[in-house]
């Protein structure tokens, strides 16, 4: 990944000073590969999935939270309201786990895809979660 980071910020150095000679050692392809806008792309499904995925675990976090407290709130007492609450809860808790899921195989998957994709035009191992 440090290959990645110092070849793209030499790039883009070498962009800013104005140095042909140096820009003139790369071929287009790998222009376009290092300085395209598929690298944000990238950058940004990836993010996003994470992002996405993290705050669905804050959230299966928080009703776990809120079921236990309900548990030992309301331990003395028959009500259908605590029933019917803690099966809400559960049936929150169930969708919050199958979306975690799903962000997390669809990340893990995009994640996979483009390091198979990165090292096969760069030659090494290219992982989005080392950044």
């Amino acid at each position: 990944m440090n290959e990645m980071k110092s070849l793209v910020s030499k790039i883009f150095e070498n962009l800013l000073y104005q140095n042909y000679e140096y820009l003139d050692t790369f071929t287009m392809s790998e222009l376009i590969s290092c300085t395209s806008a598929g690298s944000l792309t990238i950058y940004s499904t990836i993010g996003i999935t994470t992002f996405n995925f993290i705050s669905q675990l804050f959230l299966l976090i928080g009703c776990f939270l809120i079921f236990f407290y309900h548990l030992v709130l309301f331990k003395n007492t028959h009500h259908i309201y605590k029933i019917v609450f803690c099966l809400i809860l559960l049936l929150l808790l169930f969708i919050i786990i199958l979306i975690n899921i799903f962000y997390g195989s669809y990340a893990f998957n995009l994640n996979r895809q483009y390091r198979r994709f990165f090292s096969s035009i760069f030659g090494f191992t290219f992982d989005i979660f080392s950044i």
